[in-house]
């Protein structure tokens, strides 16, 4: 079957797409439904996910604005 994932990409300060950015990556269960925020220095990506089972939760990786942003949970 075919898994749902979310991915990130942003530009560079001059302009240019980098490589995208896989945020989720779960054998188990799938990610949906994605908002992104702007939030103080960069970004937040808040996503449903069924990884701990049928019920979805709710998660958030905030990313800050840069050249090669960081990503953390």
């Amino acid at each position: 079957f075919s898994k749902r994932e979310i991915f990130y990409r942003s530009r560079s300060s001059d302009g240019i797409w980098v490589e995208e950015l896989q945020l989720t990556n779960h054998w188990m269960g799938e990610a949906y439904a994605p908002s992104i925020a702007v939030v103080p220095r960069g970004v937040a990506v808040l996503f449903t996910d069924t990884r701990n089972g049928y019920y979805p939760e709710v998660y958030v990786k905030r990313g800050k604005f840069s050249d090669a942003p960081e990503w953390r949970d």
